[in-house]
């Protein structure tokens, strides 16, 4: 149950987030983009018990990643569900080479389903401060 301090604005656009982590960090990631009206859905992967309370914008989704994983099901999750903006929230998947996978995920999901080209991915780089696009 949603409580006032998670009640967050309606959204304005259909901005959708993949927020990758599980820990405190993500959790305030997860609250201060949600507090946006640009953002119409958050995606946390694996995400915790914060968010999973927080409701609404936020979701928790149950997918295994990193280490012996990989992170193929997170980047075919991305694709199916049309996520704008990747958030790697702990810096193990940027090392990972997580990055190069959604690149590649962009330009199989463009050729598979023939989406609009101009439709892009970024990938934000959280630990440098700065975004950029792929």
């Amino acid at each position: 149950m949603a409580s006032e301090a998670t009640t967050f604005p309606a959204p304005q656009s259909d901005l959708r987030i993949l927020l990758l982590g599980g820990g405190g960090r993500e959790h305030a990631l997860a609250y201060k983009l949600a507090q946006s009206p640009r953002v119409a859905k958050i995606f946390v992967v694996p995400g915790n018990g914060g968010t999973e309370m927080m409701g609404g914008k936020v979701e928790n989704v149950k997918i295994p990643w990193g280490g012996k994983h990989g992170y193929l099901d997170v980047v075919t999750f991305a694709v199916t569900e049309q996520v704008d903006l990747a958030v790697p929230g702990p810096e193990q998947p940027l090392v990972d080479g997580v990055e190069s996978l959604f690149k590649k995920g962009e330009s199989w999901h463009l050729q598979r389903m023939g989406l609009d080209l101009m439709k892009r991915w970024y990938l934000c780089l959280w630990t440098q401060s700065r975004c950029r696009s792929p």
